[in-house]
């Protein structure tokens, strides 16, 4: 194997260990071009690293014949590559309006239901998600804008709880794309990406062009940034926020109560002990908007 990318992304897999041998592994493949180069690396690497390799497709139903179009793609590709397929079809418009959620919070929700459904049926042991380095940048801005503390500006981490990974995180969308170019493959495009409406598409569209004007290696820098930040907010979470948790809060009849913290606890800390606490125990996500 000499192909630059694919060097990379083997170095990258080894390196963070994402992937062990004898283990099975599914690539979430929505058929656009991150999904399919993750699919067709891991196919790749599956030889070399001694793991199972299968895929499968979540149609939303949000865009009519191309959302199936999307499904038959992606079924037709893992039958050119003999490997095993599994599609679920969701209804996100329905869930979200029935939750009180934005389209893409249902969507997000409901994808992660059904990864646990095949992780627990014993269908694969992880879950790969084409996620890149500029997936990062972008999730790095839209958090500054909403204001989210460390832990939001820590970006995308490489793994997500014990099974989701996510082998493309150092590789660029432009390295993606001519990669795809370069070695023929196909893909398909969600149209829905283009239209700047969406906070994420005005970050992706607008802003990012602009940073990169500045940096050509702004979205390199954010990886570097997050990955400084999450250091940061582990080394915080195991050894400073046990105790402030302990100490700060009450639990009764439906009301979390906080009591003053100790002079000592600086805002920072006290405030993403709150955060945590809020989502421990009501399942919420607290921001730090104004």
């Amino acid at each position: 194997m000499t192909d630059p990318l694919e060097l990379k992304v083997l170095r990258f897999i080894r390196k963070h260990r994402l992937i062990m041998p004898d283990t099975k592994v599914c690539v979430a493949l929505s058929g656009g071009p991150d999904s399919v180069l993750l699919l067709h690396l891991l196919l790749k690497f599956s030889s070399i690293l001694h793991f199972q390799l299968s895929a499968a497709h979540i149609n939303h139903n949000l865009r009519g014949k191309e959302s199936d179009q999307d499904e038959e793609f992606c079924r037709s590709l893992c039958k050119s590559y003999q490997i095993p397929f599994v599609a679920e079809s969701l209804d996100v418009s329905g869930y979200a309006k029935t939750e009180k959620l934005s389209i893409e919070e249902a969507g997000r929700n409901l994808r992660y239901r059904f990864f646990e459904k095949i992780i627990d049926d014993g269908t694969c042991d992880s879950i790969a998600t084409g996620h890149h380095l500029d997936d990062n940048a972008e999730t790095m801005l839209m958090n500054l804008v909403t204001g989210t503390g460390i832990s939001g500006l820590a970006g995308i981490p490489i793994r997500r709880g014990e099974w989701i990974i996510r082998p493309l995180l150092e590789v660029s969308k432009d390295e993606v794309l001519h990669y795809l170019h370069r070695m023929k493959i196909e893909y398909v495009t969600d149209h829905t990406n283009s239209l700047i409406a969406l906070k994420r598409n005005k970050i992706r569209h607008q802003v990012m062009p602009l940073l990169q004007e500045l940096n050509p290696e702004f979205a390199s820098a954010c990886m570097r940034t997050a990955t400084l930040l999450r250091q940061y907010h582990e080394q915080i979470t195991r050894s400073v926020l046990p105790a402030v948790l302990e100490g700060s809060f009450t639990f009764a009849s439906g009301k979390l109560r906080i009591r003053e913290p100790e002079p000592d606890i600086v805002d920072a800390v006290f405030g993403e002990s709150v955060r945590l606490k809020v989502r421990d125990t009501f399942g919420a996500e607290l921001t730090y908007e104004a």
